[in-house]
């Protein structure tokens, strides 16, 4: 799908205007060190230099699709909101604000996977067809993101981030966890001790420990898929 080209240049918006995406990736309160050198460069130069987006509504109000620090730091600096306004329909808008965050930050499968499955959740979209549809990504990936959101705590935490899980891994995690849970556990403390003394296996030699496989190579590296 071809992404649309904003009106024109950014316009400042009042903030009181703006409302928030039913589809937002991002949510507040956002209290990290970036979001405080945010409002120390907007405090200095009374604007966000990086445009954030939006689109009209009917109301005559606008609908943020990305930007969502840079509104809450206008909000907490009393200041407008520089935004590019893009004209997108409702099919539009959940495909732009994926496709967007895929371009500026690359977001994992993980990460992506947690998304989805909030959506669907919150029967945004009634079926995960509809949804990969709607997002311009095939079923097959969109499934294998959400059975990685849906994985147990204690198989994310073994890995040293969750943006090291790849799609290809999640029916198999999910088929050992589901048969031998105590097993899983067993080999995942292993992994944390292997880690503790900073000896720890990669990505790959990790999630064959889980699913308790000797991998094909001992340097064997895992593309990120």
């Amino acid at each position: 799908r071809k992404l649309p080209k904003p009106r024109g240049r950014p316009i400042a918006l009042a903030t009181e205007l703006i409302s928030v995406s039913k589809y937002a990736i991002r949510h507040p309160p956002f209290q990290d060190a970036e979001f405080g050198e945010l409002l120390a460069s907007m405090k200095a130069s009374g604007k966000n230099l990086v445009p954030a987006a939006a689109r009209p509504l009917e109301s005559g109000k606008f609908e943020l699709i990305y930007g969502h620090r840079r509104l809450a730091a206008a909000q907490a600096l009393n200041l407008r909101l520089e935004c590019l306004v893009y004209d997108l329909t409702d099919d539009d808008l959940p495909y732009f604000i994926v496709a967007e965050n895929d371009g500026r930050t690359a977001p994992r499968p993980h990460a992506l996977g947690l998304i989805f499955r909030r959506w669907l959740d919150e029967k945004k979209f009634p079926s995960q067809v509809s949804l990969a549809a709607a997002v311009g990504r095939g079923k097959s990936d969109v499934c294998s993101m959400t059975r990685l959101a849906d994985l147990p705590s204690v198989i994310v935490d073994a890995f040293n981030s969750p943006d090291e899980l790849i799609t290809r891994h999640a029916a198999r995690l999910h088929q050992v966890w589901e048969k031998e849970p105590e097993l899983v556990k067993q080999r995942a403390a292993a992994v944390h001790a292997l880690r503790e003394a900073k000896s720890g296996p990669s990505a790959a030699r990790m999630y064959h420990k889980l699913i308790g496989q000797a991998p094909k190579q001992a340097n064997e590296a895992e593309p990120e898929t």
